[in-house]
């Protein structure tokens, strides 16, 4: 098209956003659009798209790694905005906290939530991909939920008529697993998960 970048002005400006994200740009990457950075905070060095800089989604996979060997939980939370109803699964360390990331609207209500304790990242994630592996089919599809969860969580949302079938598949999981199932009370729900 016959628009050119100045080779100069073009690494300065991925040289900010770098530092506006807790990063250092190393070097040249594979490729045109990535570049080699090293994480300010850990000191581990990773290959980024720099787009995913810019829109500072990237993580440390060294550092990533590591936390998935930590405990975490596989949450089920019934949601409801307007109208609408669905049940949300996934796993997260913080259930609480990952919710809040959806960027569902204000209006938002929390009809219920379970979550069961695992012992590591893995186990959860492993659980939660196989889950939504076997039951793709009945999910909703992620461009329906983009309505309402505006920056992730999109992608694993299930009818509230799917209820019974993905409490037993919790149910059981808790069962393998030995551990009790925590059960937030509905009145204490928009309080714990209060949107911001």
């Amino acid at each position: 098209d016959g628009t050119f970048k100045c080779a100069i002005s073009f690494d300065n400006k991925l040289v900010q956003e770098a530092e506006k994200f807790g990063l250092t740009l190393i070097g040249p990457g594979r490729n045109a659009n990535y570049r080699l950075y090293s994480f300010d905070e850990c000191g581990h060095e990773r290959e980024l798209y720099t787009s995913a800089v810019r829109k500072n989604s990237f993580i440390c996979d060294t550092c990533e790694e590591v936390s998935r060997d930590l405990p975490s939980n596989i949450y089920l939370a019934q949601i409801k905005v307007g109208c609408s109803k669905w049940i949300k699964v996934g796993y997260a360390k913080n259930p609480e906290d990952r919710i809040k990331r959806y960027g569902l609207p204000s209006r938002a209500i929390f009809l219920g939530m379970l979550v069961i304790p695992e012992k590591t990242g893995r186990e959860a994630e492993k659980f939660e991909r196989g889950l939504h592996r076997r039951l793709r089919a009945k999910r909703f599809s992620p461009e329906r939920m983009k309505r309402y969860h505006r920056l992730s969580g999109f992608d694993e949302c299930y009818p509230i008529k799917m209820l019974d079938s993905l409490l037993a598949e919790l149910e059981t999981r808790a069962r393998l697993t030995s551990v009790p199932i925590e059960n937030y009370s509905t009145d204490k729900l928009p309080t714990l998960l209060t949107l911001t």
